[in-house]
């Protein structure tokens, strides 16, 4: 830590010299080396050396043993003369004033309060007294004294009270389990009893050297130190009340109370709201709200300095190594180690960025870094990252150089990515990415990290760092007196340098080193199919073992039939260098099947879906899944689902790619993420099968029983009517395969992808990066229909319907075929073997077969004309171009008018 230059550390101020304010040492007289008082016509010398006045005692009716403090007195103090009365009690007061009970003064401490005197200190330390305890210790004054002393010895015993109640504090709150920051403010608090120590001894010094100190001269004295004494004692008052304050069961963090459970239950857990920034808030409130009184505010300004060092040493490691040495929770930013950077490649709901380091919410954020506690989450985070690949992290004072050298190849670099063209979807608002860019960018002009040693006087503190809400500002102005204390001018310069510095690396890191842009291009060949010849290639191979059932088919043969078609080299896949990463997986549940079933998870259904999809970025939290649940449950689900259905998962249905990625990549292309390119492909895949079905039937009406027009009657005339139904069938539901391919391609995927590939070339942060990933996929799911689970249905029935129709097709032709047969002499020659008698019958049922796909068929076309239309209203107009694409010349418009 000795090479962190002066980040925020506050520093090291003077302790405020009480004894000074206390004017002990500026009265000359007190300093005067043959001082007597005059008592009736004796003289009495007070000289501490000489210690004549308590050597003839039996000369003022004194005993020896009432010198001894704490044994009794023979005689009350009120059988001696005043001026001895005034002496006993000054003496008396100066041990009292030390917590020390006196010949005279006696007092009786709180009772939880005595266990702070016992050799065991950690004896019952969740004991809680009143908070008016130490207002309240009695003190029990010989009732002989003169009213006069008396009244004056009552106006200084609060004085006593205060120290005890500091000491008390002090011994209650060093022990360890408080925390760094609770032993900070009791070592600032000791250091100022030591001072108070320091004002009791030149009090004593002056009653044994000075006969003219009397009890109103040292109730003058007293007058500062009692202000300020009382003072610190409202402050361990107010932190004592921390402990009683009711605690919040909903601000409490689950994994924080595994995290607890996992502790030795024999250690004490002291709660947040008497430790960290809890504390710091209490300071920062009491310094800004006694901010009037120039010596109350010296003294909160010197105790919120010095409680702050060890909080800014945590954050020092933080923003410049990106580790945590938190040993006591009592930093904003929580760190669960349960949460693994390899669970990226493995869980869908895995949000290791999100999730591994957090901000603690309420009150444990200290209020003066409330405008900058996003900034400083994510330095670390990018150190974090950048750490645990292994790079190298430059020391805090080289960061400034390195940042000058790597935003001069930046712009010396030329553009890779140029925004394109299409400019049809706007960037979606981010206050957190717009704001750290702002910041970004305003930190230009920082100086270099350095510590300053100018002594001219310092520009007043203007905040340049990160504003999450606009509120933010005002309060940084509100709160400069607290900025001052902690030296806040320096520590935002210090830690935009080191924001910079970490969210420049990573950026590079991710972008350049690891090639993010060539893995998109890559995720785009293989799962948008812009290039799908391997797709093609890998169909006709695998044709055979795709239509067996899914739990049959060897994924190790359909991995090596995808190794062979990747790398073969007349494909446009030859020449990717990541086509290693491209892996063949079979989905247990279909493609409609497992979106429902994820939707159903999420709470949702067809009512409430469009209020979702109103804001993309609570679909990607909220519809695929909460993150306390796990993939596992969505799938266990979609089994359970699955099972229900009487149709066999066939390979066609089951069939998916998965990809191989590695850390850091994966904070980009997360478990999550490729699940949502899965999603994508799987969609695209089955259009491009059903299609491929449609062709196929389309072939088998090109043969002679389906073109050949025999002359007119009345059995010809119900087989040629069959053709033109099935003709017009089958062109209606390849032009709607067809249409709705190159919407998914043309309108939504490419757009979209041309927009991200826009955005990437002038993101700032990484956090732009994740953003804008989020963004394109969540857009692409949502245009596509995946995401609303009526036009999912709909969809899902139609598609079911040119399935069924493709399916049918060898049926029909049969039927057709029997009925040529049946009517030799119409057709031409007849055919040898036996003539079938039923042909007539099976042409019927196909009749019906096929009435009632075209109703179905039209049924769901018109329900999903209406329905693209009404969400168009109410989600997004890209489903406009859906409707004028599938609906041309209004053929379902006329049709359900």
């Amino acid at each position: 830590m000795s090479s962190f230059p002066s980040l925020a550390s506050p520093a090291s101020k003077p302790v405020p010299a009480l004894a000074q304010s206390m004017a002990v040492a500026t009265d000359p007289q007190l300093h005067s080396t043959n001082l007597t008082y005059s008592m009736s016509s004796e003289t009495i010398p007070r000289s501490v050396s000489s210690g004549e006045l308590w050597s003839r005692p039996s000369q003022y009716g004194m005993s020896q043993a009432s010198s001894f403090i704490g044994e009794k007195p023979q005689h009350p103090i009120g059988a001696y003369p005043d001026l001895i009365q005034e002496y006993a009690i000054i003496e008396d007061l100066l041990f009292v004033f030390m917590g020390i009970a006196g010949n005279y003064i006696k007092f009786e401490l709180p009772s939880h309060s005595n266990g702070l005197e016992e050799d065991d200190p950690m004896d019952d330390i969740q004991s809680v007294t009143s908070l008016d305890t130490w207002d309240h210790i009695k003190y029990d004054i010989d009732p002989t004294l003169d009213p006069s002393l008396r009244h004056l010895v009552e106006k200084l015993l609060p004085l006593a009270s205060y120290y005890m109640s500091l000491d008390a504090f002090v011994v209650k709150y060093s022990r360890f389990e408080y925390g760094t920051i609770n032993h900070a403010l009791c070592s600032a608090l000791r250091d100022l009893t030591k001072e108070y120590l320091n004002f009791i001894a030149q009090l004593e010094h002056q009653f044994r050297t000075s006969c003219e100190f009397t009890l109103h001269r040292l109730w003058f004295y007293a007058q500062d130190t009692l202000q300020q004494m009382q003072v610190l004692h409202q402050l361990v008052h107010a932190v004592r009340a921390l402990e009683l304050q009711p605690v919040d069961d909903q601000d409490d963090d689950f994994d924080a109370v595994l995290e607890h459970l996992k502790d030795d239950p024999d250690d004490i857990h002291v709660p947040d709201r008497q430790k960290g920034a809890a504390l710091l808030n209490l300071l920062a409130d009491r310094m800004i709200n006694y901010g009037g009184d120039p010596k109350c505010k010296q003294i909160y300004t010197f105790l919120l300095s010095q409680a702050t060092q060890p909080y800014f040493n945590i954050m020092q490691e933080w923003i410049y190594r990106g580790h945590i040495k938190d040993a006591y929770s009592e930093f904003m930013v929580l760190e669960k180690s349960n949460v693994k950077k390899e669970n990226l490649k493995e869980d869908f709901n895995d949000a290791y960025w999100e999730m591994r380091y957090t901000l603690r919410r309420g009150a444990l954020i200290p209020s003066f870094l409330e405008p900058l506690k996003n900034q400083i989450l994510l330095a670390g985070k990018y150190l974090n990252v950048v750490r645990e690949c292994g790079v190298n992290i430059v020391k805090p004072d080289a960061m400034q150089h390195t940042l000058a050298v790597l935003d001069q190849q930046k712009q010396q670099e030329p553009p890779t990515i140029s925004p394109s063209a299409s400019t049809r979807h706007q960037p979606r608002p981010n206050p957190t990415s717009s704001s750290t860019s702002t910041s970004s960018s305003s930190s230009s002009s920082i100086t270099p990290l350095s510590r300053s040693t100018s002594s001219t006087r310092p520009e007043p503190f203007v905040f340049r760092g990160h504003v999450h809400k606009p509120s933010d500002l005002s309060q940084v102005v509100i709160r400069n007196d607290v900025w001052t204390a902690v030296d806040g001018g320096t520590f935002v310069k210090n830690l935009e340098v080191a924001y910079r510095y970490a969210n420049h690396t990573l950026l590079h890191l991710l972008l350049h080193e690891q090639q993010l842009n060539a893995r998109l291009r890559s995720l785009k060949h293989y799962f948008f199919l812009d290039q799908s010849d391997f797709l093609t290639s890998f169909l006709d191979l695998a044709k055979d073992e795709l239509k067996r059932p899914a739990d049959d088919i060897p994924i190790t043969r359909l991995q090596s039939l995808m190794d062979i078609v990747l790398r073969n080299s007349a494909s446009v896949t030859a020449s990717d260098p990541f086509k290693e990463d491209v892996v063949v997986v079979m989905s247990p549940l279909k493609l409609v099947d497992q979106l429902l079933c994820i939707i159903n998870v999420a709470g949702l259904d067809a009512s409430d879906t469009s209020h979702l999809l109103s804001n993309p970025r609570d679909m990607g939290s909220s519809l695929f899944l909460d993150r306390s649940q796990s993939m596992a449950n969505s799938i266990s689900n979609s089994q359970q689902l699955a099972s229900g259905s009487r149709e066999a998962l066939n390979g066609y249905d089951a069939l998916t790619l998965d990809y191989t990625v590695t850390f850091p990549l994966s904070l980009v292309i997360s478990r999550k993420a490729l699940t949502k390119y899965q999603l994508l492909f799987r969609h695209l895949l089955c259009l491009k099968h059903v299609e491929d079905l449609l062709c196929q039937a389309w072939m088998e009406q090109k043969e002679r029983h389906w073109r050949h027009q025999p002359r007119p009657t009345t059995a010809t005339n119900a087989a040629t009517a069959f053709k033109f139904r099935a003709f017009s069938l089958r062109s209606r539901m390849l032009s709607f395969v067809q249409q709705f391919t190159y919407y998914v391609t043309n309108e939504v995927l490419e757009p979209n992808w041309q927009q991200l590939h826009g955005n990437l070339a002038k993101v700032d942060t990484v956090d732009e990066v994740l953003q804008y990933h989020s963004d394109f996929l969540d857009s692409c799911l949502k245009e596509c229909m995946l995401t609303n689970s009526k036009l999912l249905r709909i969809f899902n029935k139609i598609v079911s319907s040119c399935m069924k129709f493709a399916n049918h097709m060898e049926r029909f032709s049969q039927a057709l075929q029997q009925a040529e047969d049946e009517h030799a002499g119409l057709f031409g020659l007849p055919k040898p073997g036996k003539k079938d008698t039923n042909a007539n019958q099976q042409l019927e049922a196909c009749h019906r077969t096929l009435t009632k796909l075209e109703e179905g068929f039209g049924y769901h076309m018109r329900l999903l004309m209406d329905a693209l239309n009404y969400y168009s209203a109410t989600e997004t107009v890209q489903f406009l171009c859906l409707v004028v694409r599938l609906d041309f010349n209004g053929y379902y418009k006329n049709k359900k008018a």
